[in-house]
């Protein structure tokens, strides 16, 4: 199913891929391994983020908005997704107007071709002043789908991006931007119909171990090499890491409630990408009350068939 209308100078063959540019100058990305220098996709990918770093600490949202496809979505943390040109370019220049950045790292992680697509993972570092001189700091972690155009240039359909550690809506880079409703989260799962069954039972799965709080339930619905990205927490790799990610966070339930709503981007048979919305709510005594949020999901078929979390990234 098709998209809906949404950077030292040398190369250190054993470090981690890195694009980065740092107050405009720009800097060699180092390769994760030897067989990552040797490849093209990887060298495609750092030239791009080079670029779109530049754009970041030049503060040029027009030539930004570019590196997307027409049909994209964006999820910006603590925001309403995008999935407008117009409102992304609106939203850039809003941003970099009120709050330039000092300085932006980006490291690259993982990038794997799916399909007729290609995914890219890693983490990111801005600074930024505010609150009369102080400085912030945004670390966290992204994960990006490309395509390809007409012209065989890689081009963004969805990219969602979320901190490492708790960080205050005031404290987001772009604070006082007023985000336009131009894609208000699915009330209702936008799905295939040959789709759907699956992703309606194994949401099941996941809300039911949410609310008994069952964290051995939650990790066995990634593959062995998943990765998670949460929200307010660091990447976990691997259900090594995983599973006791999983068993900390879900040790009884204070969950009262949780609803979950999908919208499928593409289906390739053994890959399957969800733009996704969650809604929950807790009370523990008179601790009570609801946050909501935004999810980007890569399912992957195990061996049987049955589809389970390859890679996702969550954020408030």
């Amino acid at each position: 199913m098709d998209l809906l209308k949404t950077t030292s100078s040398r190369i250190a063959a054993t470090a981690i891929l890195t694009a980065s540019i740092i107050i405009g100058c720009q800097q060699p990305v180092k390769p994760a391994s030897e067989k990552a220098a040797g490849s093209a996709l990887q060298i495609e990918l750092q030239t791009i983020d080079s670029n779109m770093a530049n754009c970041y600490l030049k503060s040029n949202a027009d030539s930004l908005v570019g590196f997307y496809d027409r049909a994209f979505i964006y999820l910006p943390e603590y925001e309403l997704p995008i999935n407008k040109t117009a409102a992304l370019q609106k939203f850039y220049a809003e941003w970099f107007k009120s709050q330039p950045l000092a300085f932006f790292d980006k490291r690259i992680y993982s990038v794997e071709q799916i399909a007729n697509f290609v995914l890219e993972i890693g983490t990111f570092h801005m600074g930024y002043s505010k609150k009369l001189g102080a400085e912030i700091y945004y670390n966290g972690k992204y994960m990006i789908m490309w395509k390809r155009d007409d012209l065989g240039k890689l081009k963004i359909i969805s990219e969602a991006f979320g901190s490492d550690k708790y960080i205050s809506r005031e404290d987001m880079p772009y604070a006082s931007v007023v985000v336009e409703e131009t894609k208000k989260p699915e009330e209702v799962n936008v799905l295939s119909e040959k789709l759907r069954p699956e992703i309606e039972e194994f949401d099941e799965g996941v809300v039911k171990a949410v609310l008994t709080g069952d964290g051995e339930a939650r990790a066995k619905e990634f593959t062995i090499d998943g990765i998670y990205m949460p929200h307010f927490d660091p990447m976990q790799v691997g259900i090594e890491n995983l599973r006791p990610y999983m068993l900390r966070t879900y040790t009884g339930s204070s969950i009262t409630y949780v609803k979950d709503t999908y919208f499928e981007i593409f289906d390739s048979g053994d890959f399957v990408f969800l733009s996704g919305h969650f809604d929950v709510g807790f009370g523990n005594g008179a601790n009570k009350g609801s946050f909501e949020g935004n999810m980007s999901n890569l399912m992957k078929r195990s061996k049987d068939g049955k589809l389970l979390m390859y890679r996702q990234l969550a954020h408030n």
